[in-house]
């Protein structure tokens, strides 16, 4: 038989010595020092519960710690066996499968009646340590615990029941004391796109790696930069994900009246594919592309933009260094080059809805919580105007600064 922890008094509160039993020396049962010996003795039972729970969660090797009955490897394996007709996109599935990976690697041995209520909420909290520890970045450890609670909400939402009461989700604060993921609001204005637009290439170009490339992908130089270029409008001016841009053929635009069909496949199942009007200077883009190449318009399968991209954010990133190196300017990404479109719409007026649109989300709750943010509320236009060559803000910097929740106009 196992000997029960020592409890004594200090500070006028129990404690308990687990020391033996893999947990530390002082620890807070939470009860006055007036409590009756009972007391301690059930709050000692519970916390050794809590104790061996988080044990199993740092050392699954161990023996003993073993329980019968559906353990959340097995909940893991039912919950994407269950997805499996879902038509996710390929980052989607992605997203799920690799996440879900992890939740199994890290709490896959234990039951499902260890993952919840009281017990569980000490299990999740062990292994976002364990995950700090490992120096996960504050996104993915905030990305693992949403995986890890969507699995046990859909075992105990699922007609079996396979999970009973949910564990409370660990706050969502860093070791530090900082949010596990701030959200950034930096945008690059239309004037620094269009240097970075410019001279994405010139370092490829000057070193030579560039045309090493192409003649292993067997395609020209100055056709590559100039269809990399198109892709880098299209991914700005209409705030598509990179999967659209990819996959972005002639017969989605129509030059000559300015107009491109707007693709999420992202949220495709929810939202249908919808014409929308160019930017200006996206159309005179596409227009001196039209030109290079002696076309009136792009052949209909082709794709637009060169097709896939691989790494782009790497040359992106380091020409952003070369061209601003007192780091005024955020690194661009394709994210960086989203909120940069919605940035660009809010100033001239345009509604969260409205954007909402030209994104192609399902509402505009995202638009206003993460994107739709300014730090200098005396340019937004008071009415909606199109976004022209000569309409919204142009040159310094891009906006770092402090940001304020956007008001609507008018």
């Amino acid at each position: 038989m196992t000997a029960l922890p020592p409890t004594f008094v200090r500070g006028g509160v129990w404690y308990a010595d687990f020391r033996a039993h893999g947990g530390q020396k002082h620890t807070s049962l939470r009860l006055p020092a007036s409590a009756s010996h009972l007391e301690v003795g059930f709050a000692v039972a519970e916390k050794l519960r809590e104790v061996r729970v988080a044990g199993a969660v740092r050392s699954p090797e161990l023996p003993g710690l073993e329980r019968p009955g559906l353990t959340m490897h097995d909940l893991v394996d039912l919950y994407l066996d269950s997805r499996a007709d879902d038509h996710d996109t390929k980052g989607g599935r992605g997203y799920v499968h690799d996440y879900a990976g992890y939740v199994r690697d890290g709490l896959g041995h234990l039951t499902v009646e260890q993952l919840s209520g009281k017990l569980g909420t000490v299990a999740l909290k062990e292994w976002r340590g364990l995950l700090w520890r490992k120096k996960w970045c504050g996104r993915a450890v905030r990305n693992a615990l949403n995986m890890a609670m969507a699995i046990l909400r859909w075992g105990q939402e699922d007609e079996r029941e396979l999970t009973g009461t949910l564990p409370r989700r660990p706050r969502r604060f860093t070791e530090t004391g900082k949010p596990m993921a701030e959200p950034c609001h930096a945008v690059m204005t239309e004037a620094d796109f269009r240097e970075l637009r410019e001279h994405w290439a010139d370092e490829g170009l000057h070193w030579g790696s560039l045309a090493k490339w192409c003649k292993i992908w067997r395609v020209d130089v100055a056709d590559y930069v100039a269809r990399r270029k198109l892709y880098l409008s299209f991914a700005f001016y209409t705030g598509a994900h990179p999967e659209d841009v990819n996959t972005l053929q002639g017969e989605h635009l129509s030059v000559d009246v300015g107009r491109y069909l707007r693709r999420n496949t992202k949220s495709a199942r929810a939202v249908r594919p919808c014409p929308l009007d160019m930017p200006e200077q996206l159309q005179r883009d596409c227009e001196a592309e039209l030109s290079r190449r002696g076309i009136l318009r792009f052949p209909p399968e082709e794709l637009v933009a060169g097709g896939p991209w691989v790494r782009p954010t790497r040359s992106l990133g380091s020409m952003c260094k070369r061209l601003w190196p007192d780091g005024s300017r955020p690194r661009f990404t394709f994210q960086l080059s989203r909120r940069s479109c919605v940035w660009e719409y809010t100033v001239r007026g345009w509604s969260a809805h409205e954007i909402a649109t030209v994104l192609g989300h399902v509402d505009d709750k995202m638009i206003q919580e993460v994107y739709r943010r300014c730090s200098q509320l005396g340019i937004i236009s008071p009415v909606r105007v199109p976004w022209t060559v000569a309409s919204g803000p142009h040159g310094g910097p891009s906006r770092m600064a402090p940001v304020l929740t956007f008001r609507r106009p008018g």
